[in-house]
Order: structure tokens, then C-alpha cells, then sequence
């Protein structure tokens, strides 16, 4: 590659145990909480660039995160089949998109 960068990897939560991981967390979450730490960038790009976005990731040039943006494309005239809507998480998304979109729903 030629950078002189090189990476390496530390795994330090197996061996950790419950307790030391539980303190770990509370430390990072109080650190991002007093803006000592910030999150990772977000890049989006949309669906229709996906293959810039991922030849970007593969040639790690970028910075934090990138997410391919789908857009929402409920048709409020429509009906929504949820599968696997007659679960607690389909019956919230179902009510969601009642409320949301007006939309007429169809668990399977």
C-alpha cells in the first residue's frame, strides 16, 4: 500500500467478564455524554450511487460511516404487507404505519 499506516486490532472484551464490560460502557457513554469523544461521521448516499459508495469503502477513503440511503416509497393509497406482523415488533410497525401513513395493513 505504501501509506505507512498500519492497523491493529485489540479484542479486550472476551476475556473482560460482565461487571468490567458494564464499566467500560458507562465510561465511554460518560465521555461521549461530556463531548470528550464524538461520534463517527455519517456520510449518506443514495441508493442510486452504491456502487461509488462501495468502491469508496473498499478503497478506505473516508472517514466514519457510510450508509446507502433508500428512500420511503409507501404509497398512502396502498395496503403494506408486514411478515411476521402478528409479532409484538409487527403489530408496532403496523400501528406506526396506521397512524403515520394511513395506510391499510396486511400481517402475514
Amino acid at each position: 500500500m505504501g501509506t505507512g499506516i498500519r492497523y491493529r486490532a485489540f479484542d479486550l472484551v472476551p476475556d473482560a467478564g460482565p461487571d468490567r464490560i458494564g464499566e467500560m460502557l458507562r465510561e465511554v457513554s460518560a465521555l461521549f455524554a461530556a463531548g470528550v469523544l464524538r461520534p463517527a461521521p455519517v456520510r449518506p448516499w443514495p441508493l442510486s450511487r452504491a456502487r461509488d459508495a462501495l468502491r469508496q469503502l473498499s478503497q478506505a477513503k473516508h472517514t466514519g460511516k457510510l450508509v446507502l440511503d433508500v428512500p420511503a416509497a409507501v404509497d398512502p393509497d396502498g395496503t403494506v404487507l408486514i411478515t411476521g406482523g402478528t409479532g409484538t415488533l409487527g403489530a408496532y410497525i403496523a400501528e406506526h404505519l396506521v397512524r403515520a401513513w394511513g395506510s391499510a395493513i396486511c400481517c402475514w
